[in-house]
């Protein structure tokens, strides 16, 4: 998160389209990956934990952590959206998440606004400022050094 944060919030915004696939894979590869049963009663006890159980209890920890760490980036993200206002949002939207492509969001956003690239690309830059705000905002709600 931090390096989101800290680094390149332009690149967080971008991989914000693929997480909920992300998630789905993982939580499929978790559902894979056997639970661990207690070791049937016997007589002859061991100490020693077998590898089967020892590498199913470690992979499902290691989905488990990577599924929560790409919800915390989620909910990072809606509350920096949440955050911004609708002029920064439909900056966002159009660079990021626009089908149709960034030329033809540029082209409709100086004709809508009467203005030229050079200003709609100052205010993508100024946006994603504020999105990036917002991220620190709320990784110091939960206690995170930046």
């Amino acid at each position: 998160m931090i390096k989101y944060i800290r680094l390149d919030a332009e690149q967080f915004i971008k991989d914000s389209r693929f997480w909920d696939d992300e998630i789905q894979r993982l939580q499929e590869e978790f559902e894979t990956v056997p639970e661990i049963n207690a070791a049937p009663q016997s007589p002859v006890k061991s100490s020693a934990v077998s590898s089967p159980v020892e590498a199913a209890a470690i992979d499902r920890d290691r989905l488990q952590r990577r599924i929560e760490r790409l919800r915390d980036y989620q909910a990072a993200f809606k509350f920096a959206w949440d955050r911004l206002d609708d002029y920064d949002q439909d900056m966002i939207a159009g660079f990021f998440f626009n089908p149709g492509g960034i030329p033809e969001y540029v082209d409709s956003w100086c004709t809508k606004y009467h203005s030229n690239r050079q200003y709609c690309y100052r205010d993508r830059r100024a946006a994603i400022n504020s999105f990036r705000r917002g991220l620190e905002t709320w990784a110091r709600s939960y206690g995170w050094q930046l």
